[in-house]
């Protein structure tokens, strides 16, 4: 087993190992649905499931991993992981695809152990800074995984193959289960045992912000869930094209993660940093419908970004600041399931106005849910000033 201070590297390679797998699905998914007849809400619906699945089962294993350990929990998911990969090349029926995405659901549980695992060998002042840093390995995989995704499945122009692409999801997914079994050690700090459950007043310190981190992914995942249909009908753009605006995307976030967090949090402090973020995150969502060519949505997708990445950031520091060392795991994967949960009716409400009311309605709606996070993080720092 590799010494203590190996761990940190190996656990951010194998997130961001798995994450790549992960992001391949992404421009192919939609595709995927819709050439085994999926509508844009069916389309939503697809997505929705597999976040339906996490929402039950994030608090579960972060729960499990309190209990038993971060490392076999890791390594039992990603396994499970792969195999959900390699159900989706063969899907042949939209039920199939629809059984696919609840089992990734299902085994969804690599962020909130891995923030645990972090947790467990930080101090709390660093906590940004190491969620950064786990943030920064799942966004460069989104760097990559797009990408990968939009050219496995048109290496033949005109004939799509979306097969190819979840088979290499799968094997991505092996691999980073491989790394974790011959090579992650326990976290030093965590002692596996019973964990203590969070008492009524803990319970009641969690809730807004836990409903932020809600709000804050609703209006992402509802945006970034219909965005190949919104470019399909705004610009006439397919997988390949789509999978690299996603690229882009995990290059931001991965910037911000991994550069600009930590030094923001020192500075301005948690709760000015989630302000200003979420302010920035309600105009780009606001401004992007009335962007007619590529370059003024480029800024907006990095603008946009950028405010998410600073607001999930922070947030999560705020809750793996307020759980003890005991709790970590069940603080954390209960974060991972209030964002699972928003995966459902984000995706399922932006498929809804998109196909209802008009195409730029999510974003619309998604600025709205923006601007309420923003009045939230400036009321709870003012409360916190009295």
């Amino acid at each position: 087993m590799p010494g203590r201070s190996y761990a940190e590297p190996l656990l951010l390679f194998t997130v961001f190992v798995d994450f790549t797998g992960f992001g391949i699905l992404f421009p192919v998914l939609p595709f995927l649905s819709t050439s085994l007849g999926a509508s844009a809400q069916e389309v939503t619906l697809v997505i929705a499931a597999g976040a339906a699945c996490q929402v039950i089962a994030a608090p579960l294993w972060g729960r499990a991993s309190d209990r038993f350990g971060r490392r076999p929990i890791l390594i039992l998911t990603l396994f499970g992981g792969a195999i959900a990969y390699f159900t989706f090349a063969i899907a042949s029926t939209l039920a199939m695809v629809f059984l696919s995405r609840a089992l990734t659901g299902a085994m969804g549980a690599i962020v909130p152990v891995t923030q645990a695992w972090m947790a467990d060998v930080t101090e709390p002042k660093a906590r940004a800074a190491a969620m950064g840093r786990i943030s920064a390995a799942t966004g460069l995989g989104f760097v990559i995984g797009p990408a990968l995704g939009g050219i496995l499945s048109e290496l033949e122009p005109g004939r799509p193959d979306y097969a190819l692409p979840c088979l290499f999801a799968g094997a991505l997914a092996a691999l980073a289960g491989l790394l974790a079994l011959l090579f992650l050690a326990e976290p030093v700090r965590h002692e596996a045992g019973r964990p203590a459950r969070p008492t009524g007043s803990a319970r009641q310190a969690f809730l807004p912000l836990l409903l932020m981190v809600f709000a804050v992914t609703f209006a992402f995942s509802g945006v970034l869930s219909i965005f190949p249909l919104w470019l399909k009908a705004r610009f006439n753009y397919g997988a390949f094209e789509v999978g690299y605006g996603y690229a882009l995307i995990g290059v931001a976030s991965t910037v911000c993660q991994f550069w600009l967090v930590a030094p923001l949090v020192r500075r301005f402090g948690e709760r000015r940093v989630l302000l200003s973020g979420s302010l920035v995150y309600a105009a780009g969502l606001a401004l992007t419908p009335l962007s007619d060519t590529l370059p003024p949505l480029l800024v907006l997708a990095l603008a946009v970004t950028f405010a998410v990445a600073l607001c999930q950031t922070t947030l999560l520091s705020l809750i793996s600041r307020r759980a003890d060392a005991a709790t970590q795991g069940a603080a954390l994967g209960a974060a991972g399931s209030a964002q699972s949960a928003a995966r459902v009716f984000g995706p399922t409400s932006s498929g809804f106005t998109f196909g209802s009311i008009h195409h730029d309605a999510p974003f619309e709606s998604g600025a709205l849910v923006a601007l309420a996070v923003a009045a939230a993080s400036f009321l709870a720092a003012k409360g916190e000033r009295r």
